[in-house]
């Protein structure tokens, strides 16, 4: 952060966009995967932000872009450290517009970003695993195509922007449907990597 503000100023616009992911289940997961997992999806956001969010404050100027993930509502199987950390920063993001609209300075934006899956290489490597992106039934957006998406939601300082639409469904179908029918849609959703894991035994 130092070294940013020497060579190039004072920061008005910060872009959170980091993640990794491991695909196993949670008793497979090693302690340390679980634990960089978290550093840097998650802790790093807390970093950036207390570096370059004073002169934000100072000045009530500027925005700060998180990018979570549709994971942080959908959550998948297998990947439960990066569901955590995107939820995390997702919620941080809550507290984040809390607190600045606490400390009366709203001419600091917070725009957190939940995609569903781009084609990436971190989506590439997944493919050799049960949760293979082409496999699963959702769509999977080309890079430009999404970063379009994203560059409009920040110019017009949305505060939240979930896509595509397919993630936008279930994740609002998540929060708002009742038990049993929730139920019924996670069984629904999971068939097909149901029987690809079975496959495999």
């Amino acid at each position: 952060a130092e070294r940013v503000k020497e060579e190039v100023g004072d920061v008005s616009v910060l872009v959170n966009n980091v993640g990794i992911v491991n695909c196993k289940s949670i008793l497979e997961l090693k302690d340390e995967e679980i634990l960089q997992t978290v550093d840097i999806n998650f802790l790093a956001h807390y970093w950036t932000v207390r570096s370059f969010l004073p002169w934000m404050m100072d000045n009530n100027y500027g925005h700060i872009v998180a990018i979570s993930s549709g994971a942080a509502f959908a959550a998948s199987p297998m990947i439960s450290a990066y569901n955590a950390t995107k939820s995390a920063v997702w919620n941080l993001c809550s507290s984040l517009r809390a607190e600045l609209t606490l400390a009366q300075k709203l001419g600091v934006s917070v725009t957190c970003i939940c995609p569903g899956l781009i084609k990436t290489k971190m989506t590439d490597e997944q493919e050799n695993t049960i949760l293979a992106p082409s496999k699963s039934g959702y769509q999977v957006l080309d890079v430009s195509y999404a970063v379009k998406i994203m560059f409009d939601a920040i110019a017009e300082k949305k505060e939240m922007l979930i896509f595509p639409a397919q993630i936008y469904i279930v994740s609002s179908l998540i929060l708002f449907l009742p038990e049993k029918a929730l139920k019924f849609l996670r069984h629904t959703l999971l068939k097909p990597l149901i029987r690809r894991t079975l496959q495999q035994q």
